[in-house]
């Protein structure tokens, strides 16, 4: 078979799935040399990066993610950070010291393609997400940013000085973070979705985004 009809039907194997997690293209390069050396030419298959935050987190599998993104060629990315465990940071054993070094180099890496960022996607702690907003050089294709404190960290105080700076995103979902924690050139948003919002941060959000077209809001 011609490796353009295996790469394409690679490619639909990837997103073929309707839940998470998506099947992992590194499966395809275990199959055989052959399978290896299409999967790993073919850049489509290596521009959805999705990390589960835990203590799994490792040096190597930053040197893997690494490799992930590099394999993308230029093609514009999805970044999908999702925070499964609350873990401790202040006092933390070496364990989970070893895996908030490992954390940060990983968010290092990721930003440094944020110019090729499409969607951003972070469900995450405010310590861990503020980690983020080293976009300096600006996502130039960025479509829609996803910002959620989960359920299960919501307890834990938001630091009112944190700011998350992100691009300039047409289509914006929050769900618990306040209009001052964010840094976005907001005459781009023209989608909006927020969620456990008061009325006074309602005015807020609309007060800063003058050329939305479609708005939801999810009052607290």
């Amino acid at each position: 078979m011609p490796p353009e009809i295996v790469s394409c039907i690679f490619e639909l194997y990837t997103r073929s799935s309707s839940s998470a997690p998506l099947p992992n293209p590194l499966t395809l390069g275990a199959v055989c040399q052959t399978w290896r050396r299409i999967a790993w030419s073919t850049r489509k298959l290596w521009t959805e990066l999705h990390v589960r935050v835990d203590v799994c987190i490792t040096n190597t599998k930053v040197e893997v993610a690494k490799a992930w993104l590099e394999r993308s060629g230029s093609l514009p990315l999805m970044i999908n950070f999702e925070d499964r465990a609350k873990l401790p940071w202040e006092n933390a054993p070496p364990k989970i010291i070893d895996f908030r070094h490992a954390l940060q180099s990983l968010i290092r890496l990721v930003n440094q393609y944020s110019s090729r960022w499409e969607e951003l996607h972070l469900s995450l702690s405010p310590s861990v997400m503020k980690f983020f907003d080293d976009t300096k050089r600006g996502p130039l294709s960025l479509r829609k940013v996803n910002l959620t404190i989960p359920k299960h960290l919501q307890e834990d105080p938001i630091d009112e000085e944190m700011h998350f700076t992100v691009g300039a995103p047409d289509n914006l979902v929050v769900d618990n973070l306040l209009v001052d924690n964010l840094t976005i050139p907001w005459e781009t948003v023209t989608k909006l979705h927020v969620n456990e919002v008061s009325t006074k941060e309602m005015v807020d959000f609309m007060r800063m985004s003058p050329y939305l077209e479609s708005v939801l809001f999810r009052a607290v």
